[in-house]
């Protein structure tokens, strides 16, 4: 930490200004939106207009619309501390996503005047595949800003070499810093987590006219035999969600396992989701439930593979009833669990009634 943020803590009482670098094909960010944010109504409709913006990844319009609720609020003082808060964090991280480092760190540095006790959490994104920031440029904004701590949290729930584990190894590669890194490998048994799988099936479930009629059949991205026979726990991990979230929602529905997306010659994890439907047609089975189980957002793996052409297949076998669970995207719920995670990481007393505060954006 640097030694003005250090100047800024109160006796005895730790302070994290940390950065939580999400290691995933999609970048999540947290923002509050609230039907009443001040007594101030400008103050309320910058506010309102810097999350709007921020929902859309334009960040340069967020951090001015921001600006100028912070601006009014250094006056008028009308905001809660757990608003404050936020809007510290949704404004310093609008600043670093566009690139004024200097003017993000200045944010993080008022906030910490005004509240000390508390923790300042910097965000950021860090992508192995397509074409959002890459680990180096993550990094790179982690150092400008001056954190103190970093928190590794990859959005994969379950534990993979060739997922996590890819992603970390890229982070050890390019990231021997001093600061003290966190992260954390896996997330499948988080109680926030299961609630939030468990109410996409309940919502699927309700567009069935006899939802205990229709089959759950549970899809987790496949990998090479290869790789689990090495001693990779993404199978017995996949596994051990399916019978979590099963539990965890009571069902009495019939149930099973499959994989997708397999690419090339070799032996993947097995059943596919082509030979489950398959399966199902022969069993006269009707209605169809498919739950992504591997992924937290849509993605082309949901929306094309499973949405479009699995449900093309099932169509052209008879299959009466076909729907897909929705990612967890933005889940109020989901985006408790990811809070939980770090929160638990850290080991940290955090701002009080914030967590039902964040809504996320994808």
């Amino acid at each position: 930490m640097a030694t003005s943020f250090r100047k800024l803590m109160r006796p005895n009482i730790p302070m994290r200004l940390s950065l939580l670098v999400i290691l995933a094909i999609n970048c999540l960010s947290v923002f509050a939106q609230q039907p009443t944010v001040s007594t101030d109504p400008v103050v309320t409709e910058h506010f309102r207009k810097g999350s709007k913006a921020f929902l859309q990844q334009d960040y340069e319009t967020a951090a001015d619309s921001y600006q100028k609720a912070l601006d009014l609020e250094k006056e008028k003082r009308t905001l809660s501390k757990e608003y404050f808060l936020v809007l510290i964090d949704n404004l310093g991280m609008s600043y670093g996503i566009s690139g004024k480092l200097d003017k993000a760190k200045t944010i993080f540095e008022y906030g910490l005047t005004q509240y000390p006790e508390y923790p300042i959490f910097y965000y950021n994104l860090a992508c192995t595949y397509g074409e959002q920031q890459k680990m180096n440029e993550a990094i790179a904004q982690l150092r400008a800003v001056d954190c103190d701590e970093v928190v590794l949290l990859p959005l994969y729930p379950q534990y993979s070499s060739t997922t996590t584990g890819s992603s970390l190894n890229e982070w050890r590669r390019l990231y021997r810093d001093d600061r003290p890194v966190h992260t954390i490998d896996a997330f499948y048994r988080n109680n926030f987590y299961l609630d939030a799988v468990a109410e996409k099936i309940k919502d699927a479930l309700a567009r069935f006219p006899n939802p205990e009629s229709a089959e759950l059949v549970f899809s987790a991205h496949s990998v090479p035999v290869a790789v689990i026979e090495r001693g990779d726990p993404y199978q017995r991990q996949i596994e051990g969600t399916v019978a979590l979230v099963m539990q965890r929602g009571g069902w009495r529905n019939r149930h099973r396992l499959c994989y997708q997306s397999k690419v090339g010659a070799s032996k993947w994890l097995q059943p596919s989701l082509h030979k489950t439907l398959r399966q199902l047609a022969e069993e006269k089975v009707r209605d169809v439930c498919v739950v992504p189980i591997a992924f937290v957002s849509d993605h082309v793996e949901t929306l094309g593979e499973i949405d479009h052409e699995a449900r093309e297949e099932a169509a052209a076998l008879g299959i009466d009833k076909f729907e897909v669970t929705a990612g967890l995207n933005d889940s109020p719920t989901f985006i408790s669990a990811l809070a939980d995670l770090v929160i638990s990481k850290l080991d940290i007393d955090v701002r009080s009634g914030c967590g039902e505060m964040l809504v996320a954006a994808d």
